[in-house]
C-alpha cells in the first residue's frame, strides 16, 4: 500500500526486496540495460538495485524523482552504521547520472560527498560508540568548541576523543559507561 516510510537505518539492516519492479523503467532505459552497457557483474547489479530501492522505500518517490540529496542522505546514515560506504552505492549513483535522473553536471559520488561536510553528531557516530551518555557528552563538548576552531581541528578533536580515547576504552574494557 506504500504507506510506511521506514528509516534508512532500518532499511539498511534488512535485505529489502520489495520495490525492485519499480526500478525496471527509469527515463525510458532499464537499470539492467544500463548495467549491461557498463559490463558489471550480476552481484554488482544487485547491490546497485538495492541502493536504488532503499531511498524509494524511504521517500516514497518514483525512480525519476530521486535526487542526489536523497542518495547522500542514505549514504550518510548507512555509512555511519557500517563505517564504510555500502556496496553498490557508487554504481547506483553512476547509473542515475547515466540514465539522466540526476541532472547533467552532477558530480561523482566521491566529489559530492567531499563537498558535503558531515555534522558533529555524524562524525562522532562514525566511530560507533556504545555508551550513549559518552556519545552525547562528546557531541556537546565539541559543539561548544567548534565555533572557535576550524573544520580540520574539529575532526581531529572528535577523532581523539571518540576513537583514540573512548572507543579504545570500550574495546579494552567492554561495558564501561563512565
Amino acid at each position: 500500500m506504500d504507506i510506511v516510510r521506514p528509516s534508512y537505518d532500518w532499511l539498511g539492516r534488512f535485505r529489502f526486496t520489495a520495490g525492485f519492479e519499480r526500478l525496471r523503467q527509469v527515463r525510458g532505459a532499464t537499470v539492467r540495460d544500463a548495467c549491461q552497457v557498463r559490463k558489471v557483474t550480476r552481484v554488482q547489479e544487485q547491490h546497485a538495485v538495492r541502493m536504488l530501492t532503499i531511498p524509494l522505500a524511504h521517500t516514497g518517490k518514483s525512480p525519476r524523482d530521486l535526487t542526489s540529496q536523497d542518495m547522500l542522505d542514505m549514504c550518510r546514515v548507512l555509512s555511519s552504521r557500517r563505517g564504510q560506504r555500502p556496496p553498490g552505492l557508487t554504481l547506483a549513483w553512476d547509473l542515475l547520472r547515466q540514465l539522466g535522473v540526476l541532472p547533467a553536471g552532477t558530480p561523482t559520488l566521491h566529489d559530492a560527498q567531499r563537498r558535503q561536510r558531515p555534522n558533529i553528531p555524524d562524525m562522532v557516530d562514525f566511530y560507533g560508540l556504545s555508551c550513549p551518555d559518552v556519545r552525547n557528552l562528546i557531541i556537546r563538548y565539541v559543539s561548544e568548541r567548534a565555533p572557535a576552531i576550524d573544520y580540520i581541528t574539529t575532526r581531529q578533536l572528535i577523532w581523539k576523543l571518540a576513537k583514540r580515547f573512548w572507543k579504545d576504552l570500550e574495546e579494552h574494557h567492554p561495558g564501561t559507561t563512565s
